[in-house]
């Protein structure tokens, strides 16, 4: 395993209702993050990137770049959002 046996492989998960986005840190690629919105656009699912490692203003500037984006930082926010 690379990088001293830690895993650092970004998963995607999908469910009826949502594509999330995983990412790790703060690289975060825009290509990404649009073909994400789009592909939930025409799913009818919501789309979020779930990335702890990101600050409040980043969260904004991608909410507003990518709209239909909701970006999550919290496993707790994250398990409340796909409970409902």
């Amino acid at each position: 395993m690379p990088n001293g046996g830690i895993l650092t492989q970004e998963i995607d998960i999908v469910t009826k209702k949502y594509n999330i986005e995983v990412k790790e840190g703060t690289r975060i690629k825009g290509k990404q993050l649009e073909e994400l919105v789009e592909k939930s656009k025409q799913e009818g699912k919501e789309a979020i990137l779930f990335a702890p490692g990101i600050n409040d203003k980043t969260v904004t500037s991608l909410e507003n770049q990518f709209k239909g984006l909701k970006v999550i930082k919290s496993w707790k926010e994250l398990g409340e959002k796909v409970k409902k």
